[in-house]
């Protein structure tokens, strides 16, 4: 059989070079989601742990009048070293692009278990995983935080931190005048 591009003309073997071109560059970038993916995925699970584990410590020590209440914040942050991504998003190098500091329901007691284990891809044609589920953060980075494809690329560290505030009451008794 004749090599269907041998008879092509310069322009047409441009074309072609400069679509395969895209198509590889595409393939690449959905690589590099689905990697980004796979990691948050593993910090989902590994945070969980951590969340209930500080639940359960910081529940025993309210009601052991320990400490009077408390807050558990989880805060997400993303960073990227790209100029032009921190250009876009106003800010300096190693400054967050995005963050949101209450980045707390998803480690919540009794957050439902869809959340861990129900694939969030509403993009299934735009962002195919294969087969792969993709994670609650990730679907909130793409579909809640409103960020770009060049945003999500352009990502090169992701800070998650949990804090705890403890609570401490005190009532002052006043004496009254008579």
């Amino acid at each position: 059989m004749e090599n269907i591009f041998e008879n092509m003309s310069e322009r047409n073997k441009r074309m072609t070079f400069l679509f395969k071109t895209k198509i590889d560059r595409r393939k690449a970038e959905i690589q590099n989601i689905r990697a980004l993916n796979a990691r948050l995925q593993k910090e989902e699970e590994r945070i969980r742990v951590v969340a209930d584990g500080f639940y359960k410590l910081l529940d025993k020590q309210k009601a052991e009048k320990v400490i009077d209440d408390y807050n558990l914040f989880v805060s997400l942050e993303l960073f990227s070293n790209k100029e032009d991504c921190n250009s876009r998003h106003g800010v300096e190098d190693g400054e967050p692009f995005m963050e949101d500091k209450y980045f707390t329901t998803l480690f919540e007691p009794g957050t439902d278990e869809c959340f861990y284990k129900d694939d969030w891809n509403e993009w299934k044609d735009a962002i195919p995983f294969e087969g792969e589920r993709m994670c609650y953060t990730m679907h909130y980075l793409i579909d809640h935080c409103h960020l770009s494809w060049h945003d999500l690329l352009d990502i090169d560290d992701i800070w998650i931190e949990l804090k705890v505030d403890y609570q401490f009451m005190v009532n002052v008794p006043k004496k009254t005048s008579r």
